[in-house]
C-alpha cells in the first residue's frame, strides 16, 4: 500500500518535472520500483494545486494528470487526498495513457520537430547577420535565479521578468542601442529550475568589447529580478579560452571569412534550441505566452 509523506518543498519547476516523470512511469512502467520509491516522497496535493489553473498550457503528460483529477473531482477539495483516491488516480492515468498513446507519441514528435525548426531559424538568423557585416560580435548570456529564489519563482514571474528585459531591448537604448539581432528561449531543468538563454548580435565595426556587453545585460537582469537573480556570461575571457582550447569558440568577434568561426557561432547560438534539449521544454506556462523568439534590426 502506498503512503503519502508530509508536504514537499519543491519549486514549481521541479514539481512539474517530477509530476511528469511520475505520470510517465505509470503509462510506460519499467517496473513498480519507481512508483514505490519516488511517489511517497511527494505530496499529491502539491501536484493537484500545480494544475488547478485553467489559464495555463500544460505538457501532454501533465494534461492527462489534470484530466484525471477533473474526472475524480480532486480539484474541489484542498485537503490531502486519501490513499484510495491516489490509487484511483493512478488507475485512471493508466487508462488515459493507454487510450491516448498515439496522441502522446505525436506530441513528442511535434516537440522534436519544433526544436529542429528552431535550430534552422537560429542558423538562418546567424547567417543573415553575417551576410550584412564582415565582423559580428556574438553575445551569449544565461539568465536565471539563485537557489533561494529558484525555489519560489513561478513561470508567471519568469515571463514578467523576461517581458521587462525585452521591453528594454525594444527601446534600443544603452547596451541595446546598436543591437542587430537577438534570440531567446525559456527552459526549465531539475537543478537550474526556470532559466533563459539569450543571444545578441552586434556589428563588429561598432562594438568590440563583448565581455562588457554581456556583463551589462546580466546586470540589467539583476536589476529587474532583484536579489534572487543570477546570470552566466559565455563571453568572459576564461570561458572563451575554454571554448578556444576545444576549437569551439563561437562567441565574441566572429569573422565572416573564417568558416570555422562561422560554424562555431552557429553552434553557439543554436544551443538555444537544439533537438537534444526537448527534455528542458516548459511543462507549464501561461496561455498565449511564448517560450522562444528571434528578431533582427
Amino acid at each position: 500500500m502506498l503512503s503519502i509523506q508530509p508536504k514537499t518543498s519543491f519549486s514549481q519547476a521541479q514539481l512539474s518535472i517530477r509530476l511528469e516523470m511520475w505520470v510517465d512511469s505509470i503509462i510506460y512502467p519499467p517496473s513498480n520500483e519507481f512508483i514505490q520509491t519516488v511517489l511517497p516522497s511527494m505530496e499529491l496535493i502539491d501536484y493537484i494545486n500545480l494544475c488547478r489553473c485553467k489559464d495555463y498550457r500544460y505538457s501532454s503528460l501533465i494534461t492527462i494528470f489534470r484530466r484525471s483529477c477533473l474526472h475524480l473531482d480532486l480539484f474541489s477539495d484542498r485537503r490531502q487526498p486519501t490513499i484510495h483516491q491516489l490509487d484511483q488516480l493512478s488507475q485512471h492515468i493508466a487508462q488515459q495513457g493507454n487510450t491516448h498513446k498515439n496522441f502522446l507519441c505525436q506530441k513528442h514528435s511535434t516537440l522534436k520537430y519544433e526544436a529542429k525548426q528552431r535550430l534552422t531559424e537560429l542558423s538562418q538568423l546567424t547567417m543573415r547577420i553575417l551576410d550584412h557585416y564582415a565582423r559580428v560580435l556574438v553575445i551569449r548570456v544565461d539568465l536565471g535565479y539563485i537557489g533561494g529564489a529558484q525555489s519560489t519563482v513561478t513561470i508567471d514571474q519568469v515571463c514578467a521578468h523576461l517581458a521587462a528585459l525585452r521591453y528594454k531591448k525594444s527601446t534600443r537604448k544603452g547596451v541595446f542601442a546598436n543591437i542587430k539581432g537577438y534570440a531567446w528561449c525559456i527552459e526549465q531543468g531539475v537543478d537550474k529550475g526556470y532559466h533563459i538563454h539569450l543571444a545578441c548580435f552586434y556589428a563588429g565595426y561598432q562594438h568590440q568589447n563583448d565581455w562588457f556587453i554581456a556583463n551589462s545585460i546580466g546586470q540589467m537582469w539583476l536589476e529587474i529580478v532583484g536579489e534572487g537573480g543570477m546570470f552566466y556570461s559565455c563571453n568572459t575571457p576564461a570561458v572563451k579560452k575554454n571554448y578556444l582550447d576545444q576549437g569551439l569558440l563561437g562567441v565574441g568577434m566572429i569573422h565572416r571569412d573564417n568558416p570555422v568561426e562561422v560554424q562555431n557561432a552557429i553552434q553557439a547560438v543554436s544551443y538555444l534550441a537544439g533537438p537534444l534539449k526537448t527534455p528542458q521544454a516548459l511543462r507549464i506556462r501561461p496561455k498565449g505566452s511564448r517560450t522562444f523568439g528571434t528578431g533582427q534590426f
